[in-house]
């Protein structure tokens, strides 16, 4: 999957031969749905795909979905029942329009949704109180909605390049962020008390208009996060 990618202890990895069936991860829909109560990572990346298969719904144990990369307009309903879900991938499609009810994959702790052209985010994914990673770049928002301070758990935002002139209020709230990635928006300033992002190690600003005053005030609140104005 696309994004800034944790490194995770070996302990914790499943490797096939230890601790992994040998349909637990699958590249093929025909072959997962061959062995539907085994699969748990199904990844069908850069394909022709122009929609979702309801089929998929027989995956009952499906935890991560990566749909990347493929032609793929709408998310259906029935993505949207798929509770076992942690990781949600589907960056590289042609989605405009989130469905309301995406707020009830209450498990996800990742989501990719960047390169689509997405242009708000519906109040229900307020829900998603256990997303640590969200990933919205290349997409056409002009706002980010006030509610996305209800993401506690969220350590990972990804902005850059949309159409966003400024910051919800509500963005301090995020005490668990690390990595804040704005650049190539029309944002000039920042909201009050931004140091009580306690855990934020990055932020990147390139490409919008901040003063360099603003920049000087930032650093004094957050001295010890990397504040930068480079194009990465």
């Amino acid at each position: 999957m696309r994004g800034y990618l944790k490194l995770v202890p070996f302990l914790f990895c499943p490797v096939f031969g230890f601790g992994q069936t040998p349909h637990e991860k699958c590249t093929s829909l025909e072959t997962a749905l061959k062995h539907p109560l085994e699969v748990k990572i199904l990844q069908l990346v850069q394909g022709s795909m122009d929609s979702i298969p309801v089929s998929i719904t027989k995956l009952v144990n499906l935890e991560e979905l990566i749909l990347e990369d493929n032609h793929i307009t709408v998310i259906p309903d029935f993505v949207c029942r798929m509770t076992t879900l942690t990781s949600l991938g589907l960056d590289g499609n042609l989605i405009r329009q989130l469905p309301e009810n995406l707020g009830n994959l209450v498990n996800l702790q990742y989501l990719g949704l960047s390169d689509n052209h997405i242009t708000f985010l519906p109040e229900s994914m307020r829900k998603l109180t256990k997303l640590q990673d969200l990933y919205l770049e290349n997409n056409q928002l002009h706002e980010l909605p006030e509610w996305i301070g209800d993401l506690s758990a969220l350590e990972i935002l990804w902005l850059m390049n949309n159409i966003l002139i400024e910051l919800p209020s509500s963005i301090v709230d995020l005490s668990a962020l690390e990595s804040l990635l704005l650049m190539e928006n029309k944002l000039s300033s920042f909201p009050k008390d931004m140091n009580r992002l306690s855990s934020i190690e990055y932020i990147n600003v390139f490409g919008n208009d901040y003063s360099e005053e603003s920049l000087k005030e930032l650093r004094l609140l957050l001295p010890n996060c990397e504040i930068s104005v480079d194009d990465y």
